[in-house]
């Protein structure tokens, strides 16, 4: 009961969190103002943008594949597109469970196990995680002039003064008393471990660690790994495509170069990985905010997320649902096909 009432408020809060930053974000904006901006904007670029966008879903799969292979699995191209969109079609309501979700699906279809096939998820986003890293530094060295000056200015300088003063005595001691109870419970952990191993729980629990770490290994057992970094590069490749396309899409952006469109990606990158259903506000928050940075005001700012994120939106969700149907009468047709087998 705990564990649900945790949930539900876990998820209001964010759904909360989402419907804050987008009305800081459309405050400013009158409706009739974002309505002619939306109706005068370009969509032919807007479309391509859908193209190259979905492109990326489907390298993100066929990489996903490729880790899930050297752990014993062999799941088919088009049930490994599927479960990621229906994995992202989740994320939409649910922030992070699409990860399982998708995991889910494909022990559905293929017989996987959840355990290893989230392995093989964090091992996937810790390489994202590093190709956005690699995506920021790309972005200072193009444009370390103009972003180097903001940042040391108006983000390090600011940080590092609020740093030192907050680490007062009191911090401290709260860090010193969060440490002993962490190595209290570490202790009594191994004391009582042989007592614990006998509840039932436990025992089940103790092997999802082993199958994650399966997983987490799949990276070390690629066959072909000039493959592996080919979808990878293609799938930030058509990140940075869809924005670079979007900016064509209306007046205020149509003069930003393709590095601006490498920056715009990183932080509508941050927006659609907060904790938030679906990146609805932060992405919105971050894309405007980055914008600003180049003098465009936030109305414009504002359309031009809009865009941006709701095309990619609509598309996830139309494309999840389809992905969901198809993956409802595949298991149902599997499903008669395995009861007329064991009715012969």
């Amino acid at each position: 009961m705990k564990s649900k009432t945790l949930k539900i408020v876990n998820y209001l809060f964010f759904l909360a969190l989402a419907v804050v930053l987008m009305y800081f974000c459309f405050k400013g904006v009158k409706f009739e103002d974002l309505v002619e901006e939306l109706k005068s904007a370009d969509y032919t670029w807007v479309l391509l943008s859908i193209v190259v966008g979905m492109a990326a879903n489907v390298f993100r799969a066929l990489r996903w594949r490729m880790l899930i292979k050297p752990v014993g699995y062999n799941p088919s191209a088009i049930n490994t597109y599927h479960a990621v969109m229906i994995g992202y079609l989740v994320n939409f309501a649910l922030p992070r469970v699409g990860e399982i979700t998708r995991c889910a699906v494909l022990r559905k279809t293929d017989k996987a196990p959840v355990d290893v096939l989230l392995g093989t998820v964090v091992t996937e986003r810790i390489i994202d995680m590093l190709c956005l890293l690699a995506s920021i530094s790309l972005v200072f060295i193009l444009q370390y002039d103009f972003f180097g000056t903001f940042l040391s200015e108006n983000v390090f300088s600011v940080f590092s003064s609020k740093l030192i003063s907050s680490f007062s005595y009191m911090v401290w001691q709260w860090i010193g008393l969060a440490l002993l109870l962490v190595i209290g419970g570490l202790v009594l952990l191994y004391m009582f471990r042989r007592e614990l191993l006998e509840f039932s729980a436990v025992k089940k629990i103790k092997n999802i660690p082993k199958g994650i770490l399966n997983g987490l290994k799949s990276i070390f057992r690629i066959r072909n790994l000039g493959l592996f970094l080919f979808y990878t590069l293609a799938t930030w490749a058509c990140y940075w495509l869809t924005s670079y396309l979007i900016m064509f899409a209306i007046p205020a952006t149509a003069g930003l170069t393709a590095a601006d469109a490498l920056f715009l990606m990183v932080m509508g990158s941050l927006g659609w990985v907060a904790p938030v259903q679906g990146g609805f506000g932060a992405y919105h928050f971050m894309v405007t905010l980055g914008l600003g940075l180049y003098g465009i005001a936030s109305e414009q700012g504002v359309i031009f997320a809009t865009i941006s994120h709701e095309s990619q939106a609509i598309s996830m969700i139309f494309f999840g649902f389809i992905s969901l149907i198809a993956v409802f009468f595949t298991n149902r047709k599997n499903k008669k096909q395995l009861e007329s087998i064991a009715g012969n």
